[in-house]
């Protein structure tokens, strides 16, 4: 007899339904069928009073501290901007800190912008540096129109009176507007680099007032000015405070008559003369042998082929051991040496004071030998770098030089 299955019986339909849609109409939790209405909850609109107590969240909910380290970022031009637009970020933006060094060379600026930020400079601005079209155009004519005026001049006088470091690069300036007497007296460091000069003056220095406009002045940078005359070393040299003097590019051919003059009775602090890539030969360089406070001199002839200034003269820039051995005492060496022209014969041996140089540049002047060397290492007892890459000198004479003097850093165009 066949036993009854006490196993409990399960229907098809549910034996076949999944686990998991088992599982939820098991489910404790309760459901919600297609039909029913299902009513969202509403969301609250904030009052009034909360709106007042709560602002919405922007740069104006920023500490000052945090808002003063976001304008770090800020350019000088969006600074301006950022205080127009509102009183706080007025007084944020009005920080000195934000204003001690104005640099706009990263950019080229148009005339209003420029007027814009010379005119929202303040008392605290120590540094003021913009950059011009100069050497970008490709039309030289359009660049014959100022790039820097004199309302931006005295802007900077007015606005930023303690102003020490004047860069003004590449701009177009004419200079029947901007005289000398019109840059910031307070002035100690100016640089006018590849600067484009207008109706410059052919009767007298434009420098000619700067020892009584400028009297801090201790550094003036005129690299690339093609419009610097060698007569301007006059008015130069009267400028007493003036410590360096960079005329880097520019014409100095026939140079000597003024040269003699101003070493002589100018330049009483100068420590730093650089003329490299300039015409100056022996009878030039020569002048400056007796100026007790130079400490620093850079020679080098010009870069371009030729030997020919902008108006088709020709000028000579060979510096050689004669004017070299000017600088400081050496009697056996200086007897040896003969002026390039033979015309003067041996050196004498009083021609020299002892030499103060510590810096020597002598690149490119095939005038230059070992006897110059020997001169250096005799004379110069203060030097401290020596250049002569491009000169004659030899392996032989650079070893010399070296046993001589080992604390002497020596540049050459031989292989080390």
């Amino acid at each position: 007899m066949r036993e009854k299955d006490s196993r409990p019986r399960v229907d098809s339909d549910t034996e076949d339904e999944p686990v998991s849609k088992r599982s939820r109409v098991n489910d404790d939790q309760p459901t919600i069928s297609q039909g029913d209405d299902v009513h969202q909850p509403a969301v609250s609109q904030p009052s009034a009073a909360d709106v007042d107590n709560h602002p919405p969240k922007g740069l104006l909910s920023l500490s000052d501290d945090i808002l003063l380290h976001l304008l770090s970022y800020v350019n000088i031009e969006d600074l301006l901007a950022l205080g127009e637009s509102d009183d706080r970020l007025r007084a944020i933006a009005d920080d000195k800190a934000f204003w001690r060094i104005c640099d706009l060379r990263p950019r080229i600026l148009d005339l209003p912008t420029q007027l814009a930020i010379a005119r929202g400079l303040k008392p605290a601005t120590s540094l003021f540096a913009t950059r011009g079209p100069v050497g970008t155009l490709s039309d030289p004519n359009a660049a014959k129109q100022p790039t820097w005026t004199l309302d931006c001049m005295l802007a900077l006088t007015k606005e930023a009176p303690n102003l020490k470091t004047l860069i003004i690069e590449s701009h177009v300036i004419d200079c029947a507007s901007i005289l000398i007497e019109h840059f910031p007296r307070s002035v100690e460091v100016l640089s006018l680099r590849n600067c484009d000069f207008l109706n410059v003056p052919t009767q007298r220095s434009y420098f000619m007032n700067v020892h009584s406009s400028l009297t801090s002045l201790k550094s003036l940078d005129l690299t690339d000015c093609s419009w610097f005359s060698s007569h301007s070393l006059l008015a130069l040299s009267k400028c007493f405070p003036l410590e360096e003097l960079v005329l880097t590019g520019c014409e100095m051919y026939q140079c000597m008559p003024y040269a003699s003059l101003a070493a002589n009775y100018g330049f009483p602090n100068l420590r730093l003369l650089d003329l490299r890539n300039t015409a100056v030969g022996d009878s030039d360089v020569t002048c400056f042998n007796r100026m007790d406070s130079l400490r620093h001199l850079y020679l080098s002839p010009p870069s371009s082929a030729g030997n020919t200034t902008g108006g088709g003269q020709r000028f000579s820039c060979n510096v050689t051991d004669f004017s070299v051995c000017t600088f400081g005492v050496s009697p056996m060496i200086r007897r040896r040496i003969i002026h390039p022209t033979g015309i003067f014969g041996p050196m004498q041996d009083a021609d020299g004071l002892p030499s103060q140089l510590e810096s020597l540049v002598l690149n490119g002047y095939p005038g230059v030998t070992d006897l110059s060397l020997e001169h250096v290492a005799l004379a110069m007892s203060k030097l401290k770098l020596l250049d002569v890459t491009g000169t004659s000198v030899t392996v032989r004479g650079i070893a010399q030089f070296r046993a001589a003097r080992p604390q002497v850093q020596l540049i050459s165009s031989h292989n080390e």
